[in-house]
């Protein structure tokens, strides 16, 4: 067995958290500080309404992009309409 095995076994087996910590970096990368959300920034929102507010919000909504999901009927699935 060769000297840094002998350590990094010493270092998994540790009741050390420290060492254990370093041997997890060390045999797997350290881990991030921080975890990047910039690639998470979609900014897009759904909002559920009831049935009865229909009205209102399409009255409020005139001029932005509303996507309504289709009741069931004649077709067996749901399927959202829009652009």
């Amino acid at each position: 067995m060769l000297a840094i095995e002998r350590v990094l076994r010493s270092w998994r087996d540790s009741a050390e958290p420290s060492l254990q910590k370093a041997f997890m970096e060390y045999a797997f990368g350290k881990v991030p500080d921080k975890i990047e959300t910039d690639a998470l920034a979609n900014h897009t929102h759904l909002v559920l309404h009831y049935a009865h507010e229909r009205e209102a919000i399409e009255r409020e909504n005139n001029d932005r992009e509303v996507l309504t999901l289709k009741p069931p009927g004649d077709s067996a699935s749901r399927r959202l309409n829009g652009p």
